[in-house]
């Protein structure tokens, strides 16, 4: 294998370089009268708009009662539904925390209703096919959520316990399941591979006081894993997503002391619960609780919240994939003479990413005669983070091989940028003796590499040469050549095959690693080989053993479940030993 040189492919993802802090300003504002958000909001996205969840009086004598809006693509309200409790003949409230879309285009809601639980499963314009009860001895109570499973039936979470109700049978209950040490359980997912996660608070599993608390369970309700998360200081979650490396993002805040002292708080957590990383903002006013958070196609993240101690203070933070705060923008009850044209107090409970490249985001108005839900659209994120993938030589030379025997090789791409990049489609051009294993799209996380294998098959004794092409983000291109040689078998020089003169390890890469790293070594003869993956306090992590032939090898070792920090690599063949150092980066 021959690498030529070492290039840089840089690509552009969105508009405004990451270093200007840039910020996106509001580009329209809805307030819906008669419609109230009192701690929680549904709000999702729908086939030709968007639906909101939340709280009005279809009658003033029912108190207060969940409300169903419709809103068109333009967000003007198609309809509205109300479902009162009717439980006994005092006004009661009846207070929405949720929504969600039925496989059907219907609709399921849930929220507190006179101290206990209330879950209502409507049709497509709203109409109500069934409602259940969900009774505070029970266990469902105070803060709810909700979600949809694969098969269309419901999982409710609520105090530390979730059930899952039939849709089919007009909300019987499945299955019932308690989690000793989480509180108030209020924000759930269900995930693409099946299973669900939530996230609460706790003072169990080694918090520090009170932290952030994460759980992932089965279709059936039984714990994969379960752990805490935070600062030293006091931290709640209050929402958390699945993102699309599979991992998780919660969001929350954390309290130094009084409410004046919450800062936003932002964890990621790898698929198996592990944190990578925390951030939280201790920039612009204090007070400030982060409600909701969603993931940017560059793999940063955007949390939304609001500051309860000032009714107004509406606050919008961007991360990059790393957890860096890129920027901020927060926005006061200043009156109508708002710079921003947003003269309200209230809160903010939720954010979506729109089509255009901004948020909407929603909340409580509280300004004067306009008080009622209100959405908030944003410009496009003004951040631009480049795609900088870097390979390692342009082309790629077999040398010659057996007519009708494979060889393979690989290619490195290294990620050196702080966005995620997908290869999203892989071909050859020319002979067709050239072929890669790999099924895409793949991923390639910053800091990682990807070993790409290509196959090289010759069909007969001629020279044969093809370009492999990969695409990856918006019309960006990696080209390699690739060249080989087809020899007959009585035609292969002795001297041909490429022997390694010596034993030694003759790669670690990429290092410093992120998640994966590549351990090369060479064999000058038939070996039993040893390989051992160290801490830096001499505790061997991983081992391997086998015999192998002359020649080239690779082993690779995963350090994603592994702390940040240096690990030592032994290989050791016929009783020799060679040792490197690799760097653990997170």
């Amino acid at each position: 294998m021959r690498y030529l040189l070492t290039i840089i492919v840089t690509g552009i993802a969105l508009a405004i370089p990451v270093t200007s802090f840039c910020q996106p300003d509001t580009l329209f504002t809805r307030t819906y009268e008669d419609s109230y958000a009192l701690g929680f909001l549904g709000l999702i996205q729908v086939n030709q708009g968007y639906v909101i969840g939340c709280e009005g009086f279809e009658i003033e004598e029912n108190g207060i009662d969940f409300q169903l809006i419709k809103l068109d693509s333009l967000y003007e309200i198609e309809w509205r539904q109300y479902y009162h409790s009717g439980r006994n003949d005092n006004p009661v409230a009846d207070v929405c925390y949720s929504v969600r879309h039925m496989p059907d285009g219907g609709y399921v809601l849930v929220g507190p209703t006179s101290g206990d639980g209330m879950l209502i499963r409507t049709d497509s314009d709203g109409e109500e096919i069934w409602r259940r009860f969900l009774i505070r001895e029970d266990g469902l109570s105070v803060r709810l959520d909700c979600v949809v499973d694969i098969d269309g039936n419901i999982v409710v979470v609520g105090s530390n316990m979730a059930a899952k109700f039939s849709d089919e049978n007009e909300g019987e209950e499945i299955w019932r399941q308690t989690y000793e040490g989480a509180s108030n359980i209020h924000s759930i997912v269900a995930l693409e591979e099946g299973g669900f996660a939530f996230t609460t608070y706790t003072s169990a599993f080694g918090a520090q006081g009170q932290d952030m608390y994460a759980a992932r369970i089965d279709s059936e309700g039984e714990i994969i894993w379960q752990n805490s998360y935070g600062t030293e200081h006091t931290d709640w979650s209050k929402s958390i997503i699945q993102t699309t490396d599979g991992g998780f993002c919660l969001a929350g805040l954390t309290r130094d002391g009084g409410r004046e002292n919450d800062h936003p708080l932002i964890i990621r957590l790898d698929s198996e619960g592990n944190e990578l990383w925390q951030r939280y903002d201790e920039d612009g006013s204090g007070g400030i609780i982060l409600s909701d958070v969603t993931e940017t196609p560059d793999g940063g993240f955007v949390g939304v919240g609001y500051n309860p101690r000032q009714s107004g203070a509406y606050i919008l933070v961007r991360t990059d994939y790393f957890g860096e705060v890129l920027w901020r923008v927060e926005w006061l009850a200043r009156g109508d003479d708002d710079e921003r044209g947003i003269g309200f107090g209230g809160f903010c409970y939720e954010i979506l990413p729109m089509a255009n490249g901004g948020y909407l985001l929603g909340g409580l108005d509280m300004h004067g005669d306009l008080e009622g839900v209100i959405i908030i659209g944003t410009e496009p994120d003004p951040v631009e983070i480049d795609f900088e993938l870097e390979l390692i030589g342009d082309s790629l030379d077999f040398g010659e091989l057996k007519i009708d025997s494979t060889t393979m090789m690989d290619l490195p791409f290294t990620n050196i940028g702080r966005r995620y990049v997908v290869i999203d489609s892989l071909w050859f051009d020319g002979d067709s003796v050239f072929a890669s294993p790999l099924e895409v799209p793949f991923r390639i996380d910053p800091l990682d590499t990807m070993f790409v294998p290509v196959n090289f098959t010759p069909s007969d004794d001629t020279t044969f040469s093809a370009t492999m092409y990969l695409s990856y983000g918006d019309e960006q291109m990696l080209e390699v050549t690739l060249t080989g040689e087809g020899e007959t078998p009585n035609s292969v020089r002795p001297d041909s095959r490429d022997i390694p003169l010596e034993f030694a390890i003759t790669g670690i890469y990429p290092n410093p690693f992120n998640s994966t790293v590549r351990i090369s070594f060479s064999l000058p003869e038939a070996s039993l080989v040893k390989v051992g993956i160290f801490d830096i306090a001499g505790r061997q992590l991983e081992a391997y053993e086998q015999n192998m032939n002359i020649g080239r090898h690779h082993l690779t070792f995963k350090g994603e479940q592994k702390p940040a920090g240096l690990y030592i690599v032994k290989v050791n063949a016929n009783g020799v030993t060679h040792v490197q150092k690799a760097l653990l980066i997170k």
